[in-house]
């Protein structure tokens, strides 16, 4: 079995305010935070798509006034000692909100329910990866350890995370609902691991991890 972890940080949950004013000229961000990093008013509203990471000693200073919109799945994620700063004042309040929708993709995506998470980690950046795929949650098996770069790239891009690495190989366990998918072949730019070129060759059942 595989186990994936985006990293040991504890995360800071969001409580969304409607719109205010979509018209605003905006600037993109997200991703990791590795140094101190100032938001100022003036290039605010924010328009984060990806989720923002402070990773340990560094620090994100968000100033007054300031206003992040972001879409949705995509949230602040603060690493052991790093800071994240963030004092508004009485008309100058900070914000955080919605991305409107029209704003969100360039290609907007039918909304659904989860098709991938992390299980029996101990964080919720942590675990063995699963696929939901016909009525059921799935625990993705490989017999080859041949999962590439451009494949952990698209796991992690489907599980709403920026980055990532493989953690540790588990042996296989009596799971009866397993998928083995053994060589994904992706490219890196696909949205999913249903849609990487090798998505055919994978097999189900009880015993396909034991092969």
């Amino acid at each position: 079995m595989m186990s994936f972890i985006g990293g040991v940080w504890w995360v800071l949950l969001l409580t969304f305010a409607s719109i205010q004013n979509p018209a605003l000229a905006s600037t993109d961000f997200g991703g990791y935070i590795s140094s101190r990093t100032v938001l100022d008013w003036e290039s605010s509203p924010y328009e984060v798509r990806r989720d923002i990471i402070i990773e340990r000693d560094a620090t994100l200073i968000i100033r007054p006034g300031v206003q992040l919109r972001f879409a949705p799945g995509v949230g602040i994620t603060v690493s052991t000692n790093g800071i994240l700063e963030a004092k508004g004042k009485k008309g100058q309040e900070i914000v955080f909100t919605r991305l409107p929708q029209r704003q969100v993709w360039s290609e907007p995506e039918p909304a659904g329910w989860p098709d991938v998470r992390l299980v029996d980690g101990d964080s919720i950046l942590k675990g063995r990866l699963q696929l939901f795929y016909k009525q059921s949650w799935r625990s993705v098996c490989t017999n080859s350890k041949n999962w590439t770069e451009e494949t952990l790239q698209v796991t992690c891009r489907q599980l709403g995370f920026s980055g990532g690495r493989i953690h540790h190989w588990y042996s296989r366990n009596n799971d009866s609902s397993q998928l083995m998918y053994e060589d994904p072949h992706c490219t890196g730019n696909e949205s999913s691991l249903f849609h990487c070129p090798n998505w055919y060759l994978k097999q189900l059942g009880s015993g396909v991890c034991g092969k």
